[in-house]
């Protein structure tokens, strides 16, 4: 077990390598029998460069071959039953979003003609609201698998972002549907 002190110091070091070198820390520490979770999370350095993984740099230029399509849409759904305080909900959202760079990221081209990450410093929660509290009960299934599938199917435009946006579907005064949509490229589980 690594010492606290010792641990933040590379993971600092760690974010100073190029993405090459940080592979290879990273196999190293794998065949070492280490894991990545050991270390603390630290802030990134302000004046890093932000370049893509290799995972994001294949999602960019699939992205870039078709723009309007859906294949890196990562959707969710869930019914929320009771009474529900949907500007809480999207100031829950907001907080989530604020803590974490990655869901404030725009890809685009930099000056050096390179696809480099961009943090928005500020972002609210996206949220299309539907309400479908008037449809009758043998068509609202129908209907609220029709309302996913077209917020599914918007594009994200990875330039401009937001790469997360919520969908809310009302049923019935208690009864609502939260949809949550993001793009593969800000939650491979890697970058």
């Amino acid at each position: 077990m690594m010492n606290a002190p010792l641990a933040r110091r590379l993971a600092e070091r760690f974010l100073e390598l190029a993405p090459l070198q940080r592979r290879a820390f990273y196999e190293k520490l794998r065949n070492d029998g280490q894991s990545f979770q050991q270390f603390p999370i630290v802030p990134r350095l302000k004046s890093q460069n932000l370049a893509l993984s290799y995972a994001q740099a294949r999602q960019w230029f699939l992205w870039s071959l078709e723009p309007g399509g859906s294949a890196y849409h990562m959707t969710g759904a869930m019914k929320l039953t009771g009474a529900l305080d949907v500007e809480t909900l999207k100031a829950s959202f907001d907080a989530v979003i604020g803590r974490h760079e990655a869901l404030r990221t725009q890809f685009r081209l930099g000056m050096d003609g390179q696809v480099q990450q961009f943090i928005q410093t500020d972002l609210q929660t996206e949220c299309e609201e539907l309400d479908l509290r008037d449809i009758c009960s043998l068509e609202l299934e129908a209907r609220v698998r029709d309302a996913v599938d077209r917020m599914h199917q918007r594009p994200f435009d990875l330039e401009a972002g937001p790469l997360l946006r919520l969908g809310l579907i009302r049923q019935a005064d208690d009864v609502h549907i939260l949809v949550v949509m993001m793009h593969h490229i800000i939650s491979d589980g890697w970058s």
